[in-house]
């Protein structure tokens, strides 16, 4: 994987990794509505019998939700597992496997009986802010992200807020140690979930079994990027360019949140998020 920060510009656009910028100026405003979406991250290892249930739970939500949720699926311990995820588990993760978030509501990770109601709360809210992004540019492999971050009709709340972009794999498989999923819900197993569960049939562990929504990277860094108040203001338009190499384009998409998280105190909110297959664009909405 490569990623390279291009440039960043924006109305009085500072930021505090090290890149080469070039600023512009904006003209026009950002629209003053945006679609409300929301973001499930969970936490999963091949080595984790439980963990497939994860994506059970992610999925029916996003059934649920058509275009407006969608899940990452951070992995430790496997050969999944990358320095740029490992890091968001360090951060949030302190409940363990498959524990996750909905939006990053509340700084921490809490069972997966609670992401639907976390969930619904979270798109019951009015979008502040949104999210374009355009992944046409392709280079010898390497696609251009342009990611626009449009603010509504007031200025956000205060607080500390950044952007992160994450390129993901819709699927991955392997056999062998680090790839064949572990599955308490087998009959062969624990069995766990019972007769009824979908995983019941299915062997322990589950060879070649496709993992899903794999995060493979961050663009925007570990640390993401951190905005500045004139970004935040009503109307402000701020946008950034970032370059990733896929291993498999067809196979892949970005998602890009924005974030807050107070230094001092336990929260934190996606305020939006907007994703984007490789080769593709997705204006506001």
């Amino acid at each position: 994987m490569k990623k390279i920060l291009l440039i960043a510009s924006a109305v009085a656009l500072t930021m505090t990794v090290a890149c080469k910028k070039k600023k512009t100026t904006e003209t026009t405003k950002a629209p003053t509505s945006y679609t409300k979406k929301g973001l499930i991250e969970y936490f999963s290892g091949a080595w984790c019998g439980y963990c497939p249930d994860g994506w059970i739970y992610a999925t029916n939500i996003m059934n649920a939700n058509p275009g407006k949720v969608n899940a990452i699926v951070f992995h430790y311990g496997d050969l999944m597992a990358n320095n740029d995820g490992l890091a968001v588990n360090t951060a949030f993760n302190s409940a363990g496997y498959p524990t996750g978030m909905t939006s990053r509501v509340g700084g921490k990770t809490e069972s997966r009986s609670a992401w639907t109601a976390s969930m619904n709360n979270v798109l019951g809210e009015a979008a502040k802010c949104g999210l374009a992004l355009d992944a046409t540019t392709n280079a010898g492999g390497e696609y251009t992200v342009k990611v626009k971050l449009g603010i509504g009709a007031a200025d956000m709340p205060a607080g500390n807020y950044k952007l992160h972009v994450y390129a993901i794999s819709k699927k991955l498989t392997g056999t062998g140690t680090g790839w064949d999923q572990a599955n308490y819900y087998s009959k062969a197993s624990s069995a766990a979930g019972g007769t009824s569960h979908p995983f019941y049939n299915l062997a322990n562990p589950i060879v070649g079994y496709e993992h899903h929504n794999v995060m493979r990277g961050a663009l925007t860094g570990q640390s993401g990027v951190l905005l500045n108040a004139d970004q935040l203001k009503a109307g402000a338009i701020t946008n950034l360019e970032y370059k990733w190499t896929p291993d498999d384009a067809a196979n892949t998409f970005f998602v890009a949140i924005i974030h807050e998280q107070s230094v001092s105190v336990n929260t934190s909110y996606v305020y939006n998020c907007q994703w984007v297959d490789a080769g593709a664009n997705k204006a506001w909405d």
